[in-house]
């Protein structure tokens, strides 16, 4: 405090000028007066109120009751002024889903993922503007100014959106960075090096991309595109568009599901499905790998193991001279050649049960004489099952021609080869498989289907293609439907078959 002396009187005030004080020296209390203390008080620049000029009788009652003592007493006390709040972010809550304590013994580590992921309009959590505040007074009635809040104390990132009321909502899928001071949703999750036990299995909702490789037993699942730019081990990788910069190893345990298209240097020992189109540089060696359109590798080798491909194939060599067994399957759609089969076999027990109930009817028809009443509630029994079979019938044979022509529509049975195919390699195609006769098959060469579904071959320059029979040995083969015969069995029936796409 800073006081001044006027005569025996003190009158002090603190330092920020919220507080004025009085004091009493002893003795003086007997002559004190309220109008005396007032005009003091007036002089030093303390404003007037009701609440000073109740304080001020106070001190002197008091003062007037024991004046032989030291009186201190608070007459005017100011009004702090209230700053603004800065803006801040609230984030949404994280209601972690409660879970049994953990056995030591059982504890997967791999289950761990330091990151946070943000679905696209998922609320994040409400962002409070900046306060301006509130100004105060100090004891002379002078303004106190307040300071307003800072509205760049938060940091809001482009996306996020800011709806009614703050609310701050996902522009778009992937990583959450969310605190008091900003949010932002990265749209690529980048590992700095493996995914490992530092990282945890991952799945998101986002690209990745991973500056080394996915060790062994470890799962890497995105709903976006994965780059990863080391090995992947026997590893569980996944996601719309893959590239692999130097491939798998997968050791007979790693799998790749793509819903898109996969680009790999190499691929070895996995298990592969790919929604449209498969490019590898080297080789693929010993997989299971399902393609759903094409398959590019025409500087690579396919070895061991069994590949599937909708349309073309285009290879520089199939097998080895170990004579690996390898199998190449070409223009086939798995899925679909499934249901395809199934109903096909369901067919003729539904065409039996529909026969049996018609001779039964027209065996009831044909009796002489008038129907009784159990006669004729067979009768109407017989007609509503026939009908309910007719349309079951009908149904299957439209979905069969549906299924036809789009296996007609979307599969291309070509496979060209570059260099060799060799002994051990086994070929599908239409209706039938084929296999080298001699140790290997020296191309190039390009194998398709004729406009009647059988197999040909044109070999190196040749203009006209020729019976794949002339130059591998080719047998009829039931593993996969025979198209061809499947859509003159449906038109023989009055099936109308789709048009092409």
């Amino acid at each position: 405090m800073s006081g001044d002396n006027l005569g025996s009187l003190r009158i002090a005030i603190t330092g920020d000028r919220m507080e004025a004080w009085v004091h009493v020296p002893p003795g003086l209390g007997a002559s004190l007066d309220a109008l005396v203390v007032g005009a003091v008080l007036d002089e030093r620049g303390i404003a007037r109120s009701q609440e000073r000029d109740a304080a001020v009788a106070a001190l002197v009652e008091r003062a007037g009751r024991e004046p032989d003592r030291e009186h201190s007493l608070l007459v005017a006390k100011g009004i702090a002024p209230v700053h603004g709040e800065d803006a801040w972010f609230e984030p949404a809550a994280q209601h972690a889903a409660e879970k049994e304590p953990a056995d030591p013994d059982r504890t997967d580590y791999r289950a761990a993922c330091p990151w946070t992921f943000a679905l696209a309009g998922a609320v994040l959590g409400v962002l409070h503007e900046a306060t301006p505040g509130q100004d105060g007074v100090d004891v002379t009635g002078a303004v106190v100014a307040s300071k307003p809040g800072r509205r760049g104390a938060v940091v809001i990132d482009p996306s996020v959106r800011i709806g009614p009321g703050g609310r701050a909502t996902a522009r778009w899928s992937g990583v959450l960075e969310v605190s008091r001071t900003g949010a932002a949703v990265e749209r690529v999750l980048r590992i700095g090096g493996c995914v490992d036990y530092s990282t945890g299995n991952i799945e998101c909702p986002c690209d990745v991309e991973v500056s080394q490789g996915v060790r062994d037993g470890f799962t890497l699942c995105s709903a976006g595109d994965v780059s990863v730019a080391g090995l992947v081990e026997a590893a569980h990788v996944a996601g719309r568009d893959v590239r692999l910069a130097r491939g798998m190893a997968g050791r007979e345990k790693g799998a790749l599901e793509v819903a898109r298209d996969l680009q790999a240097h190499y691929i070895e020992g996995a298990t592969v499905a790919v929604g449209r189109d498969l490019g590898v540089d080297k080789e693929i060696v010993g997989c299971r790998t399902t393609v759903g359109r094409r398959v590019a590798m025409p500087g690579g080798t396919i070895i061991g193991g069994e590949l599937i491909a909708a349309g073309r194939i285009d290879v520089m060599n199939i097998g080895s001279e170990a004579r690996v067994p390898t199998s190449v399957v070409v223009g086939k759609i798995p899925g679909l050649e499934t249901h395809l089969a199934r109903a096909l076999e369901i067919l003729p027990s539904l065409e039996d049960e529909l026969a049996q109930l018609k001779e039964r009817l027209a065996v009831l028809q044909r009796a002489s004489g008038r129907m009784n009443t159990s006669q004729a509630d067979e009768q109407t029994g017989l007609q509503f099952d026939i009908a309910g079979a007719q349309a079951k019938h009908l149904k299957l044979l439209q979905g069969l021609s549906q299924a036809v022509a789009r296996l007609r529509n979307w599969s291309q049975a070509e496979l060209v080869v570059g260099g060799r195919i060799h002994k051990g390699v086994r070929v599908w195609l239409g209706a039938c498989v084929a296999e080298p006769r001699d140790e290997q098959l020296v191309g190039p060469m390009t194998i398709s289907l004729d406009p009647s579904g059988k197999p040909v071959i044109r070999m190196g320059a040749e203009t006209h293609a020729r019976p794949l029979s002339s130059v591998m040995r080719v047998v009829h083969d039931s593993r996969f439907v025979d198209l061809p015969s499947v859509g003159r069995d449906l038109e023989h029936r009055g099936v109308l078959m789709p048009l092409a796409a």
